[in-house]
């Protein structure tokens, strides 16, 4: 079986021999079979049964009262998406907050950010009026 692409580097995932040996374990143990494909499909949801037990354990979140966060554009390089992503799942709130520590917390003289004239993008050519 081979490891998922999407699995965190710091996940143990058992190599073949491991997988086999883990395997042997399940079948000799008569008392608690492997679960079929069949079983698992017939099986009830917990909280169909006891409706009260989503109540304890299911957070719902309210509406947001003001937007704490600022959706944007930014174009990285791939190496950098690539890295963040692998990661796993969160990878964009890491993002951010690396970005912050960068930007806001290390301070004005550590981020000096200068933009010459040579460097500006050029304008948009005035298309007021004309026509293409």
């Amino acid at each position: 079986m081979s490891r998922p692409s999407t699995l965190p580097a710091e996940l143990h995932w058992p190599d073949d021999t491991e997988e086999a040996a883990i395997q042997r374990g399940i079948a000799a143990d008569a008392e608690n079979p492997e679960l079929t494909a069949a079983q698992i499909a017939a099986m009830t949801p917990a909280f169909a049964l006891v409706p009260e037990l989503r109540e304890g354990l299911v957070r719902r979140r309210g509406r947001q009262k003001a937007a704490t966060r600022e959706p944007v554009i930014l174009r990285l390089d791939r190496e950098v998406t690539a890295a963040l992503r692998r990661s796993g799942p969160g990878w964009q709130t890491r993002a951010a907050a690396l970005l912050k520590a960068a930007v806001l917390d290390a301070g004005p003289q550590a981020v000096a950010i200068t933009l010459h004239e040579e460097q500006a993008p050029a304008p948009f050519p005035d298309t007021k009026g004309k026509r293409g």
